[in-house]
């Protein structure tokens, strides 16, 4: 099973009421020795900064093609609840059972990320996210 880092990130001005940006970063080496890097961000209007946690996580475990043992780097504590403390979910129900639903052909592990502390990706995927809900200064 193929090793893949996923960095995420979304991000919110105003919780449900302005646009929100997400973001994910994924990393993993081929069986040839290659380093691949692959992005990917979006915005959603009306919005809030959970939604976007949870798309930015989902929107890249989408993006793998097959099952894999993931190591998730996130600085929100509800993805991790989520995703690996069997939290349940009171609100955002449709994203969290899409979510789990993508997940559950993975292995998953996630890692707290403190934000805004000068992780290298965290910070990156921060600025996508932020950039794409019109809040980066």
């Amino acid at each position: 099973m193929k090793f893949v880092k996923l960095v995420t990130d979304g991000a919110c001005s105003q919780n449900g009421t302005q646009k929100g940006g997400w973001a994910y970063k994924l990393m993993y080496t081929t069986p040839s020795g290659r380093l691949v890097n692959s992005e990917r961000s979006g915005a959603q209007e009306a919005t809030t900064n959970q939604q976007m946690e949870l798309v930015a996580t989902m929107e890249g475990l989408r993006a793998l093609t097959e099952p894999c043992n993931i190591e998730v780097y996130t600085d929100s504590m509800y993805v991790i609840g989520l995703l690996n403390k069997g939290w349940k979910a009171k609100k955002n129900i449709e994203l969290v059972t899409k979510l789990r639903e993508i997940a559950s052909i993975h292995v998953i592990k996630c890692t707290h990320v403190k934000g805004h502390s000068g992780d290298i990706d965290n910070e990156y995927v921060n600025e996508m996210a932020q950039k794409e809900a019109g809040t980066w200064k």
